[in-house]
């Protein structure tokens, strides 16, 4: 049985809590494995769960904000998705996100007659595509590219499992009550603690970088985390959704699912790149 709370929202019985819970562990039973065979295949089977992870992200994006194009939207998701495929083919970074970029500006005339919302809309398709294009570029390097993503994949998993576990059990205080009402200070700070442990001994275990350096670096990483998550959250409010799909059990869509990744993934590749393709000398 579900509870409406003074302010609106809904708040879930101990049972509902306890059927979610069991959704997200099954999920996670039936997803970790994929995601480790494809991570570890690498090309092409990773870059094509994340063409298809961007083409359905992108139309679950769609689905909120243009209710009434949905077929449109499918389409230019589809399109979308093809523009973060030719990373696959391509060397370079900067010239890949460049032409993506400008790709998503030229599908944004299709939605023209609807300027109040443009911007938002045309950076979300931007940043959805830059996830793709950054996991991508990241995974096909013949340095390391492997121990990155998998670094970076478990950095925000534990993140957000973390956040989600120790914010039901513990959590009082809400972070952003007006955007995600579940997200509590206790989830934040427990999510990074666990986040900064797994970097620590992700750099002794594949000896990369500093295993200090390694540890702040993936406590940074995981508030901007949950910066995306927010940022997400912030989307749902604004479109009057609770969920950006249901494709996923006890998460929701693509997108709820991977909302971590839409900062954290580019900045990472950002970084590597002006390092000149290699892990930054700094770590």
């Amino acid at each position: 049985m579900n509870l409406i709370a003074a302010n609106g929202d809904m708040v879930l019985s101990a049972d509902s809590k306890g059927s979610q819970l069991k959704k997200r562990f099954i999920s996670a039973v039936f997803l970790t494995p994929l995601v480790t065979i494809v991570l570890i295949f690498g090309f092409p089977w990773f870059d094509i769960l994340v063409v298809f992870s961007v083409v359905v992200m992108g139309f679950e994006w769609g689905r909120m904000a243009f209710r009434e194009f949905r077929i449109l939207v499918f389409l230019c998701m589809v399109c979308l998705g093809g523009g973060v495929g030719a990373i696959a083919i391509a060397n370079s970074f900067y010239s890949t996100l460049c032409a993506l970029i400008a790709f998503v500006l030229m599908v944004g005339g299709l939605f023209a007659s609807i300027p109040r919302q443009a911007a938002i809309n045309l950076c979300a398709l931007c940043v959805i595509g830059t996830t793709g294009v950054a996991l991508i570029w990241l995974r096909s390097l013949t340095a390391m590219g492997f121990e990155i993503v998998l670094w970076l994949l478990v950095t925000v998993w534990v993140t957000d499992t973390g956040a989600y576990i120790f914010g039901k059990l513990f959590g009082v205080r809400r972070m952003a009550p007006n955007v995600s009402p579940g997200k509590t200070w206790v989830g934040l700070v427990a999510g990074a603690f666990l986040a900064s442990l797994w970097g620590f001994f992700f750099s002794i275990y594949f000896l990369i970088g500093t295993p200090v350096l390694m540890l702040i670096t993936s406590g940074v990483l995981a508030f901007i985390s949950q910066a995306g998550d927010l940022t997400v959250s912030m989307a749902k409010r604004f479109y009057k959704v609770k969920d950006t799909g249901h494709l996923i059990p006890g998460h929701g869509g693509i997108l709820d699912r991977t909302d971590g990744l839409i900062w954290t993934s580019p900045l990472v590749a950002l970084v590597i790149s002006l390092s000149g393709g290699k892990i930054p000398s700094w770590l």
